[in-house]
């Protein structure tokens, strides 16, 4: 849960084979997407005290695993996160 006042914004997303030998980056470091697989920005909803990121993608397998495992970094914003501006690289 957070509070009204305070967001969370996801950044930093990896695809991965279950063995790792295969990955590719599905957002930079910014939470934007890098096109390497169609995977858009993430949505933020909130319900009551609980907020969720959240997106829609077409499933994907990597050519030699039938699972694939995401990592993804998350950070807290004490108030409002930064707009995400995405579209080139500063």
């Amino acid at each position: 849960d957070t509070t009204e006042e305070s967001e969370i914004e996801a950044y930093h997303l990896v695809a991965s084979s279950r063995l790792g030998d295969s990955s590719v980056l599905l957002l930079d470091s910014r939470g934007c997407p890098t096109g390497q697989v169609d995977f858009p920005s993430f949505t933020r909803t909130r319900l009551g005290g609980t907020q969720r990121l959240s997106a829609k993608f077409k499933a994907f397998r990597f050519p030699t695993s039938h699972v694939v495992r995401f990592a993804i970094m998350v950070r807290f914003c004490e108030e409002k996160c930064q707009p995400i501006v995405c579209g080139s690289m500063e």
